[in-house]
């Protein structure tokens, strides 16, 4: 019989300065002593200029940029790599201006994603974090938006030691 799976909702701006992070509250699906715990299925993200939805745009002049973003089950301080057992997603966004300032090149890159996990990812803690950084001050701000794909298993033996085995 398949999991009914629900959406949750995050999003975090960057102000090109400083690495920012929002918590995402999982309290009301993990309960590991009650057997409960997360599995997320899919993360899709969208980077949008702050505020109005449309495309991001570094605004950048004769140069390259790059902003990151990261889904961790730890609080951070800065964009992690995948060496780090607390990654459970991350990508960003590379762009490239010409000296007008012409907009040469946009990509959307996925480091890591669940959907490309056969069995999803598991998650245990009570909160999960959306963090975001960019490579330079320029331009406008940015909102880094994700949606969850996640359902609620029962904790058995197996998951409890995939769990042991792939995070903190």
């Amino acid at each position: 019989m398949a999991k009914e799976s629900f959406f949750l909702r995050a999003q975090v701006t960057s102000n090109g300065v400083t690495f920012a992070q929002t918590t995402i509250p999982l309290g009301s699906y993990v309960d590991v002593l009650g057997q409960a715990i997360l599995k997320i299925h899919g993360v899709y993200p969208a980077v949008r200029n702050a505020g109005n939805n449309l495309p991001y745009n570094m605004g950048l002049n004769d140069a390259e940029g790059a902003l990151s973003w990261q889904i961790t089950t730890q609080t951070q301080t800065e964009i992690q790599g995948l060496t780090d057992k607390s990654v459970i997603a991350s990508g960003g966004v590379m762009q490239s201006f010409s000296s007008k300032p012409v907009m040469i090149m946009s990509t959307l890159l996925e480091d890591s994603n669940v959907q490309n996990f056969s069995q999803g990812y598991l998650v245990a803690t009570e909160d999960i974090y959306l963090g975001v950084d960019r490579s330079t001050a320029s331009g406008d701000e940015a909102d880094v938006d994700v949606i969850l794909e996640c359902s609620v298993e029962r904790m058995t033996t197996s998951r409890a030691m995939a769990l042991a085995l792939s995070q903190q």
